[in-house]
């Protein structure tokens, strides 16, 4: 049986504090298990894009396809029996480019950083530090990142924690900006992401945000 579950993000600007756009999540669970997500980007009560997710493969590394209906910028992530298919076009005009390639373990994608970060709460806490390869749609390949706790700090009245997402190529590591995930640590939610998003500026380059839960 099938159950929904929602809930809603708030994404600005990560430098001017700007409001960009709205996020609905909807999640469906079967037997308490995430099988897919829809999330929905609105803006000025205009829907701009929509993100499906499907995690029946894999929580960690999820199939996607996300789509933004201001310019036709489409990305996503496909299983294959052959390996990962990723793939993506800049805009209605531009083709798609695709490339399936092996992704080794720990995979990610997308939304799967947050499962990984569930799935290895407790270790984290303790001081222990992840390598983990992300696979990145726009750029048709993977990347390894280092995941591990920054900080503990009481946020809004409840006791956070603050965990850190680098890429670990040390060249590469000056031209990509960390990302940043703050959970709630009795309940284990997140409530704040600051990094880069799916969703394109008007110039076609991934916002950096910080989206609150709410």
């Amino acid at each position: 049986m099938l159950e929904e579950k929602e809930f809603k993000c708030r994404s600005s600007d990560l430098k001017t504090g700007t409001f960009l756009f709205d996020e609905l999540h909807k999640n469906m669970y079967e037997d308490g298990e995430l099988v897919e997500s829809i999330v929905e980007y609105n803006t000025s009560n205009r829907l701009i894009a929509r993100k499906n997710s499907r995690f029946s493969g894999s929580k960690t590394a999820p199939d996607f396809h996300l789509e933004d209906f201001r310019d036709g910028y489409e990305e996503g992530a496909e299983h294959l029996d052959t390996g990962t298919r990723l793939y993506f076009r800049r805009n209605a005009q531009s083709p798609m480019r695709e490339r399936i390639i092996q992704i080794p373990e720990p995979a990610v994608i997308d939304s799967g950083f947050d499962h990984f970060v569930l799935d290895n709460f407790d270790a984290l806490l303790r001081g222990e530090q992840f390598n983990v390869n992300a696979g990145i749609s726009f750029q048709l390949d993977f990347y390894r990142f280092v995941l591990s706790l920054t900080s503990k700090e009481e946020t809004g009245g409840r006791e956070c924690v603050l965990f850190t997402i680098e890429i670990s190529n040390f060249l590469l590591k000056a031209l990509a900006d960390s990302i940043r995930m703050t959970y709630d640590l009795t309940l284990r939610k997140p409530i704040r992401y600051e990094g880069i998003s799916n969703i394109n500026d008007a110039n076609g380059r991934s916002h950096k945000v910080r989206t609150d839960f709410i």
